[in-house]
């Protein structure tokens, strides 16, 4: 399913980005060494002038203090840029390391929420051309799956006052069991009788809120432009769609009693069987 290439024109950029930036730093790393005498280079460097530290203040907690931990504590505060150079590069080499590793479970992590709780279908099968809803009884006979749901997809045009982006709208039972919907708040909500749902990244995409209306304009079934109002927004963290009825988006579309596809759940057996 998934395919791995390597992109060399990366590879070189990278090469010759990592050369420039380590030239660089070299060039003014050493940019003041090369300035000193060479006499002067071969003396060893005097030691700084030195002070008292806040810390030494406090008699009871400096005398605790070993004395290879009061070296510590003098070398930290009295370099405190390199000090926090320091800190900063642990920091940010620990972050790199440790970002692939989250990166994976929290992948994990979203692929399990969207295909466990908000998308709970086996199989999502797609017709080349609408067909009637008789289809459904001639899969459920010929299949072991325990339930069957039809669905309306086609691709159309949300439009604002601004932007506009083309999408999968998607129209399902009211009484889904393939779907459950969940706002920015985390709680569920229903499938509205009329109007629209849109997912969270596509209402940010277009700056849409609840309550907004938007125009669905289909390039394929005509130039007919659709003013529907959004019930809500939902999460979904992969794909941008927007979710209506069946019932609804039959009366728009004028799609009545045929349908694009439909979503399977099976039964027992793990994959769906066809019989000859």
């Amino acid at each position: 399913m998934f395919k791995t290439e390597v992109y060399y024109v990366y590879v070189i950029y990278g090469i010759v980005l990592s050369c420039i930036f380590t030239g660089v730093a070299g060039l003014l790393g050493s940019k003041y060494v090369l300035k000193i005498a060479p006499a002067d280079s071969m003396r060893p460097e005097g030691p700084k002038a030195g002070r008292k530290i806040l810390i030494e203040s406090i008699t009871w907690l400096w005398r605790s203090l070993s004395f290879s931990n009061k070296m510590v504590v003098r070398n930290t505060l009295r370099n405190k840029k390199r000090f926090l150079f320091i800190v900063f590069s642990i920091a940010l080499t620990y972050g790199i390391t440790m970002t692939p590793f989250q990166m994976e479970n929290s992948i994990e992590k979203m692929f399990s929420i969207q295909y466990g709780t908000y998308h709970r279908m086996d199989y999502n099968i797609s017709f080349n051309s609408p067909m009637p809803n008789s289809v459904i009884t001639e899969l459920g006979s010929l299949t072991t799956a325990h339930h069957i749901e039809p669905k309306i997809e086609v691709q159309l045009q949300v439009q604002t006052k601004e932007d506009s982006k083309a999408v999968s709208i998607i129209g399902i039972p009211m009484n889904t069991q393939m779907f459950e919907f969940y706002n920015r708040r985390n709680q569920t909500i229903d499938l509205p009788k009329e109007g629209i749902l849109l997912t969270e990244g596509l209402s940010k995409e277009l700056n849409i809120k609840e309550g907004d209306f938007i125009s669905l304009r289909s390039y394929t079934l005509g130039t007919e432009a659709y003013k529907v109002e959004v019930k809500g927004i939902v999460k979904q963290y992969l794909g941008s769609n927007g979710y209506m009825s069946l019932e609804y988006f039959e009366e728009l579309l004028s799609l009545q009693g045929y349908i694009t596809g439909v979503y399977v759940n099976s039964s027992v057996d793990p994959w769906l069987t066809l019989s000859e």
